[in-house]
């Protein structure tokens, strides 16, 4: 799945704030659950990705902050350093 590839060869593994985000995220979210050897932060982090694509309006209403997230690192080309540092710096969730 390529959100799951996006989390692993981008670092988000390594994000602070996704993982607060993960945490706290809506009940749809919070009802993935991770394949066998999957850690859950990736299983969410890459449902979110393919929300994020496929249904963001699904997406910005179950977990308005993780959207908010997905949008900055759409727009950021990837870079998860950005991304945090954006987020951290504008909440918008």
């Amino acid at each position: 799945q390529v959100g799951y590839r996006v989390y692993r060869t981008m670092g988000f593994e390594e994000s602070a704030v996704f993982a607060a985000l993960a945490a706290n995220s809506g009940p749809y979210l919070a009802g993935i659950s991770a394949s066998s050897g999957e850690e859950r932060e990736a299983a969410l982090f890459a449902d979110a990705f393919m929300l994020y694509h496929t249904t963001p309006a699904l997406l910005k209403k179950d977990a308005p902050g993780v959207y908010a997230y997905m949008d900055l690192l759409a727009k950021n080309g990837g870079d998860r350093v950005a991304v945090d540092d954006l987020y951290a710096r504008h909440p918008q969730a």
